[in-house]
């Protein structure tokens, strides 16, 4: 392969010190005592760590996308449990009151409303990020499978490089599961129309409340030659369908 820098000279090691190619001007210039090894044995290092980057995909970002996917769909449904218990609760006491604590009363409700939105937001966000996410991993592990075929040796360092700074970028990403749901406090001081009927506040949800283990049954088993199959999930008719 020519060099970059002289022209008429083709690279012939590979300097580990400065993580470069080198052709033998290079090597007198800039590489005099430095870490020199075979171009040969570094293209199989480098393929061996982009493989090390897909397996840890596959062992550990993987299943740990799968369990935020299950948090989140736990997530809403307690929410919205949550949330018609606490519209009960308001409800009920809005039968003890007269007509002057009627505009309270539904204001409290538009508060109830706008978090329970904030929250489904929040929820649908992070699910959104979830796809994306995986869409772009399946895209870079293709990526990686079709470097992993190749000889030319600026194309898989670049490859590994890119692998290295995309599979840590995965790694920093947080997925935040919302665990915090509106909750009807009734009013005790006798100050205030407001501070009489109660008020919108928070409550944390339980975390085993959204990890507990949902057990699913074997009903029937289909051979396919598709790669991989990301995600089971539920229907509203209670059969599954799967992201593939």
């Amino acid at each position: 392969m020519e060099c970059e820098t002289h022209k008429q000279q083709t690279y012939c090691v590979y300097c580990r010190d400065c993580e470069k190619l080198a052709c033998p001007v290079c090597l007198s210039q800039n590489h005099k005592k430095h870490d020199l090894e075979e171009i040969r044995t570094i293209v199989e290092e480098k393929k061996l760590e982009i493989k090390r980057y897909e397996q840890r995909y596959r062992t550990s970002l993987l299943p740990e996308d799968d369990d935020n996917d299950f948090l989140l769909g736990k997530a809403v449904i307690l929410n919205n449990e949550k949330y018609d218990e606490t519209k009960k609760k308001i409800k009920d006491h809005e039968q003890f009151m007269k007509n002057e604590v009627a505009r309270h009363i539904n204001e409290l409700l538009v508060d109830l409303d706008d978090r329970l939105k904030t929250n489904q937001l929040c929820i649908s966000q992070e699910k959104k990020k979830l796809v994306e996410r995986r869409s772009q991993m399946n895209e870079k592990i293709r990526e990686i499978r079709e470097c992993e075929k190749k000889t030319d040796i600026m194309e898989i360092l670049k490859m590994a490089a890119s692998a290295k700074r995309y599979f840590q970028k995965l790694t920093d990403e947080e997925i935040i599961i919302p665990l915090s749901s509106s909750v009807f406090v009734k009013g005790k001081s006798p100050e205030s129309l407001k501070t009489i009927i109660g008020s919108i506040q928070e409550e944390n949800i339980p975390k085993q409340n959204i990890t507990k283990e949902i057990k699913l049954e074997v009903v029937k088993i289909y051979k396919t030659d598709v790669y991989e199959v990301f995600s089971v999930d539920p229907s509203n008719d209670g059969s599954f369908f799967s992201i593939l």
